[in-house]
């Protein structure tokens, strides 16, 4: 199996019909990651758990708003760094209030994710 297919294998297991899904996409078309999603240490769980602690620098009255860019660049990062160096530790679980809500922009089909904080 190679870093691709784990990491479609991991989504399909856990994450059908969730915003996490353009998320995947992005991060399926990145060149030279193969070796990268096949790191046992690395699950998409802990990817979005990581993306949900960086936004919270972004919060402003308990409700974060990052757009695209932003959170593919912390799905990479996510990928590239170890976890130690990122600070993760397997049982650090960040807790979002509400779902994720994919919010569609208008002007330029861009999607963004809103989270509540609790």
């Amino acid at each position: 199996m190679n870093g691709y297919d784990r990491l479609k294998e991991l989504y399909q297991k856990d994450y059908q019909n969730t915003p996490i899904i353009k998320i995947i996409n992005y991060l399926l078309k990145q060149p030279d990651m193969d070796e990268k999603y096949l790191n046992e240490e690395k699950s998409i769980k802990q990817m979005y758990q990581y993306i949900i602690k960086k936004a919270g620098d972004y919060k402003v009255d308990n409700t974060a708003v990052v757009d695209d860019e932003t959170v593919y660049g912390w799905a990479i990062d996510y990928f590239n760094i170890s976890n130690e160096e990122l600070g993760l530790d397997k049982k650090e679980t960040i807790q979002c209030k509400t779902k994720p809500k994919a919010e569609k922009k208008d002007d330029d089909n861009q999607m963004q994710l809103s989270l509540e904080f609790a």
